[in-house]
């Protein structure tokens, strides 16, 4: 959900609806960043009614998945705001504030592409890792 808040700021930002104009890649950072904390209230409701086992479980679940996410996102979208800040034309007038300055056009489709691959790259080395360490727990607590 936090994702789409930050496809919704950056159309938003483009309108001009804000005061202080922020590069897209900058307002994605901040969605990656929100977006972990969505179903936090949910289990803390969840733990004050005592709702079945199966439901928690299940949401809890999917709450790791989500701060999983958050992280790999929020680490992509800082190196791309970084690099943006760094490769300004004029990096010490915030340049980047600028809504005219186009400084989205200083990535590459590659940069996009290495982006997507480093996301799939943390997201499948995380689960590889839980299945090797999930297989050495089983055979080592089997006898």
């Amino acid at each position: 959900m936090g994702k789409l808040a930050g496809i919704c700021l950056a159309i938003l930002n483009d309108f001009g609806w804000f005061s202080v104009t922020a590069s897209t890649s900058e307002l994605l950072l901040f969605a990656s960043l929100i977006s972990a904390v969505d179903p936090v209230a949910v289990i803390a409701v969840f733990e004050e009614m005592h709702v079945n086992k199966p439901l928690f479980v299940t949401v809890f679940g999917e709450a790791l998945f989500n701060d999983a996410i958050s992280v790999v996102l929020f680490g992509i979208f800082k190196s791309f705001a970084l690099t943006l800040t760094l490769t300004s034309p004029n990096s010490d007038s915030n340049s980047n504030l600028d809504p005219d300055s186009n400084s989205e056009a200083a990535f590459s489709k590659i940069d996009y592409l290495w982006g997507f691959v480093a996301f799939f790259a943390v997201s499948f080395g995380g689960v590889l890792i839980g299945i090797l360490s999930a297989i050495g727990c089983a055979l080592s607590t089997r006898y």
